[in-house]
């Protein structure tokens, strides 16, 4: 496991994918933060949220590695002595359609070792995983209710909208292995791109103004952020983001047929990605040419990041929640049930 075979630096997949595991496992680029962020106070602590759980999650990735590494080395060796390392580790890197196969395929098998024990701790690790699984939607049900929430509609249809979306969207996966494999591709690669985006809003509201008074300044007990962040944002990000795309790309052009659609190929994954690119600009014009505003702007309650005077110093903070700014009719609903502003 960790000796380097340094042939695959120079396969851009090898990079892709560790950028899409890990946008995956954090749910950074996919929106989930900022759901989360409605509830965050000036002392949450974002910047130190945002450095530890990165780092225990790969510490997670990293112990969850090793065990598979030795349950299949151990495995394969005692049930096929004539298979050779090269060749064992050739099958490992065969995760499954989906991604699904070094859980479901090896961590039974090693439960099946230590006999009747074995087959209860393989019941409880899948419990475990079940309810880390459901523990995961409950943020991406809370995210999609707060989008819906910001157009107006309350909370208990909101939710329910939410869920029946997430149910009728996660069906076909749940009945085809072939429908699973596709949206990991494809949707796995694209979280790179929503990355992008996110990333692109901080350039186009002025990063350093961003580290100053959107983090440093507004949080209260919160790890300061680094000057080198903003280097990171405009520079690193954008041309990390960008380069590992195209070269991707190229690599798929040059050494497949990536013009056939497939359950995995570029032309599908573009494809996929333009419905969706087409869908989201119509509608964005539809509301421009029909000057449609559904998301008016309300003093009540948080604070326009364009009018920084406003936020009270930290030393006036008693108890405040920075939601975010929704329409005037949503608010009045829910508004008793938090601290007015100073």
């Amino acid at each position: 496991m960790f000796t380097a075979d340094w042939s695959t630096f120079l396969d851009p997949l090898i990079y892709v994918e560790a950028a899409c595991q890990n946008a995956f496992d954090t749910a950074a680029g996919m929106g989930v933060f900022s759901a989360y962020a409605a509830y965050f106070s000036r002392k949450t602590g974002a910047v130190r949220y945002g450095v530890l759980l990165p780092i225990f999650n790969n510490l997670v990735s990293l112990t969850c590695g090793l065990t598979i590494f030795a349950t299949v080395f151990s495995t394969l060796i005692q049930t096929s002595p004539t298979l050779t390392i090269p060749q064992i580790v050739a099958l490992m890197k065969e995760s499954g359609p989906g991604s699904t196969g070094l859980t479901f395929t090896w961590i039974p098998v090693l439960m099946s070792k230590l006999g009747v024990m074995g087959r209860i701790l393989c019941g409880l690790f899948f419990l475990c995983l079940s309810f880390a699984g459901v523990s995961s939607m409950i943020a991406y049900i809370e995210l999609t209710a707060r989008t819906i929430q910001d157009f107006g509609v309350k909370r208990i249809w909101a939710t329910s909208a939410s869920l029946v979306i997430t149910f009728l969207v996660g069906v076909p996966s749940a009945v085809s292995i072939e429908i699973l494999t596709n949206q990991d591709f494809v949707w796995g690669f694209a979280l790179m791109i929503s990355g992008l985006c996110y990333c692109g809003l901080v350039i186009h509201y002025n990063p350093l103004r961003y580290r100053q008074v959107i983090v440093n300044e507004f949080a209260i007990s919160d790890w300061r952020l680094p000057t080198i962040w903003v280097f990171v944002m405009v520079v690193v990000v954008p041309i990390e983001a960008i380069g590992l795309i195209v070269w991707w790309a190229y690599q798929n052009i040059t050494t497949t047929d990536w013009y056939v659609i497939k359950v995995e190929s570029l032309a599908t994954t573009f494809i996929e990605w333009a419905i969706l690119a087409i869908l989201l600009a119509g509608l964005n014009l539809a509301f421009f040419i029909c000057k449609l505003s559904l998301l008016n702007s309300s003093t009540e309650i948080g604070y326009d990041p364009y009018r920084p005077e406003d936020i009270p110093p930290a030393l006036e903070y008693e108890r405040t929640r920075e939601i975010p700014i929704y329409p005037n009719g949503y608010i009045s609903d829910d508004i008793a049930t938090f601290k007015s502003r100073p």
